[in-house]
């Protein structure tokens, strides 16, 4: 499957943030840091199912709160939440933990993401992976191999350089 997640920037200062959590699963995050808080729940899965609501996919809302979901198999409205998911990618930043807000700061964009569709259970090359600047391998986020200046760079574009999947994180090929 193929996951990415866009968080609002209060996920930057928590000590171990929803954002941490997916990064250290190599699931590739982004912040949106344009708007006070990332108020959307929705998800897009094989480009025509979308589930959104109040719902905000946390064990309060499973256990505690009046929450409502609604999923719709509809390749139309997928499309449009998929455009707008891809606004926010636009204007969003990698989260690669501290050490990565330090080095991309709060306006640092990837040319190569923009315009990307981002979906559960579909293939995509507009997916980011991490290079290192000495090596010939590309990465997930989180891979032992990474370290803090390392750079998130589209699959396309890393395959495009030459380099090759790490054996280690297995990224997507």
């Amino acid at each position: 499957m193929d996951v990415q997640v866009i968080l609002d920037k209060s996920q930057r200062t928590a000590k171990y943030s929803s954002a941490t959590f997916l990064r250290n699963m190599g699931v590739p995050t982004f912040i949106d840091d344009k708007h006070a808080i990332a108020h959307n729940k929705v998800m897009v899965v094989d480009g025509h199912i979308v589930i959104t609501g109040s719902f905000n996919f946390t064990k309060a809302a499973e256990e505690s709160n009046a929450e409502n979901l609604l999923v719709v198999d509809d390749a139309g409205l997928a499309q449009k939440y998929t455009a707008n998911w891809n606004t926010h990618l636009a204007h969003s930043v990698p989260y690669d933990g501290n050490a990565a807000q330090r080095q991309f700061g709060s306006r640092a964009t990837v040319s190569s993401r923009a315009g990307a569709v981002q979906t559960i259970g579909a293939e995509n090359q507009n997916s980011i992976v991490y290079i290192t600047k000495s090596g010939t391998k590309y990465h997930r986020a989180g891979c032992r191999f990474l370290g803090q200046s390392d750079v998130p760079i589209s699959l396309a574009e890393a395959k495009r350089r030459g380099y090759t999947p790490c054996a280690t994180c297995k990224p997507p090929e």
